[in-house]
């Protein structure tokens, strides 16, 4: 019995040598200390508004738990947009690629209501084609959106890869900066805070070594500031 015990804690003490290796390894690999860390995403002394403006149903992702967090509070109002139904996605042989935008309205709906998001938008601009459409015409929608629901905090992705390297992650990252530039110039916009969703540069020197979309899309001078 005693030979039994002692194995066991052997591979209990194994175990745990092992888990502390990976969590350092992943926290180096995660976390970015140059960057500086925040807790409170909505401004002081300020409405608690927060929109998230995304191209794709699943982008929310990105912001699924801070939502889920933020909306306990009754004094928040959450907005998510997604620009496009995602009807040019991979199937994955579960749907008919006519019913993908469909089912993934569907299922962005369900997202919604499980985050307990206050307000759902979502536009019909082609998945895959926001590079070629009027930027003019999609920065009118964002200043729909902000107008209409005069958000205190925006989120979106970075404009430099969107994340890894989508085009329409960009467009969505570049244009709703642009719009949130101008409207801060008014000096009298709702908005006060703009976060764009992005990888910490540990991940980023990684992606360009082993990926080929980044090594493609990321810009070999300047980068994320």
């Amino acid at each position: 019995k005693k030979r039994v015990l002692y194995t066991l804690l052997s591979v209990v003490a194994l175990l745990a040598i092992v888990l502390v290796g990976v969590i350092t390894y992943a926290n180096f690999y995660v976390n970015d200390e140059d960057v500086e860390v925040s807790t409170n995403l909505l401004p002081d002394k300020s409405p608690k508004r927060i929109m998230a403006i995304f191209p794709h149903p699943d982008d929310e992702i990105m912001v699924a738990g801070t939502f889920h967090k933020l909306n306990k509070d009754a004094d928040v109002t959450s907005v998510l947009a997604a620009f496009t139904r995602g009807e040019a996605g991979p199937t994955g042989g579960l749907v008919s690629q006519e019913n993908l935008g469909k089912e993934r309205t569907k299922e962005l709906n369900n997202v919604a209501k499980i985050l307990d998001v206050d307000h759902l938008e979502i536009f019909d601009y082609p998945d895959g084609g926001l590079k070629d459409t009027d930027p003019e015409k999609i920065k009118a929608t964002i200043r729909e959106l902000i107008e209409t629901y005069k958000p205190t905090t925006v989120i979106t992705y970075d404009d430099v890869v969107g994340l890894y390297g989508h085009p329409d992650h960009v467009v969505i990252g570049k244009l709703t900066k642009e719009v949130v530039k101008e409207e801060i110039a008014t000096g009298n916009s709702s908005i006060k805070r703009l976060y764009m969703v992005t990888l910490p540069k540990p991940m980023i020197d990684l992606a360009l070594k082993l990926s080929p979309t980044f090594q493609e899309r990321y810009p070999s001078e300047g980068g994320l500031p």
